[in-house]
């Protein structure tokens, strides 16, 4: 990982420039800029195989990047191996949650941490940062000493979202945080992401219900076959009538 270069404004926690990636021959991603501020929720959305997943996971160190640039907190992390990114405050909450199924409740809340110090008053702040999520998912408290692979599924959404935030994040990545989830639960998931928000993380979104996520967020992209098709204030989104037509089903 590498310094931006002294002309970076400096306003963006997350800057994407011209990222472009896939996998293999494919190119999903062809130069995708995208800007994230500190303490921002910001939404991505765009039909199924837009490239939303492979963003994410481009950013985050797990797709490869072709070309472009990406830069968290004014630091170059292209390409920069997973555990460094989530080193420097990138924590990624993929889709379809991907828990350690055979470990305990316990054990992937305790993982989240697996990079931090754990000695002294780092031990202590990572028994607090246990004690936090558990209270943001109290549901988690009377899991713990149950297998991952066997919660519900709106369960090991909290328990994947409570094993990010004990790296103690500066960021989030979401990737579909309601796929398959009864609506009671996503809005309190949802909510969660607010409140976290409200605690100065930033958050990029990835949502398959268009409408909840504009809801949430201040602004979105929209993405169309890896490219961006249109960006803006979430509220003029919603107003836009190729994105009603083509996302909101009106």
């Amino acid at each position: 990982m590498s310094e931006r270069p002294s002309d970076d404004d400096g306003a963006a926690l997350l800057k994407l420039e011209g990222v472009r990636s896939g996998y293999g021959a494919v190119r999903v991603l062809r130069g995708v800029d995208l800007s994230v501020s500190p303490g921002e929720l910001v939404a991505l959305i765009g039909a199924n195989g837009a490239g939303k997943t492979t963003l994410l996971r481009a950013i985050s160190g797990l797709n490869p990047v072709d070309q472009g640039e990406i830069f968290f907190s004014g630091v170059q992390i292209t390409n920069a191996p997973p555990e460094a990114i989530v080193a420097h405050g990138l924590a990624h909450i993929p889709q379809g949650k991907q828990l350690f199924r055979d470990l305990t409740v316990a054990q992937n809340v305790k993982l989240g941490a697996y990079l931090r110090i754990v000695s002294g008053t780092q031990r202590r702040a990572r028994d607090m940062d246990e004690e936090e999520v558990l209270t943001l998912f109290p549901v988690l408290r009377d899991r713990l000493k149950q297998k991952a692979g066997t919660l519900s599924g709106g369960e090991q959404s909290m328990l994947a979202m409570a094993r990010a935030l004990v790296s103690r994040p500066r960021m989030l990545l979401v990737d579909e945080p309601s796929l398959g989830i009864a609506p009671k639960i996503v809005d309190r998931i949802l909510d969660t992401l607010l409140l976290l928000k409200k605690r100065g993380i930033a958050i990029l979104l990835v949502e398959q219900n268009a409408s909840a996520a504009l809801e949430i967020a201040s602004r979105a992209y929209v993405l169309r076959l890896g490219e961006i098709l249109a960006t803006g204030d979430s509220s003029d989104l919603r107003s836009d009538p190729a994105v009603l037509r083509a996302y909101l089903g009106a």
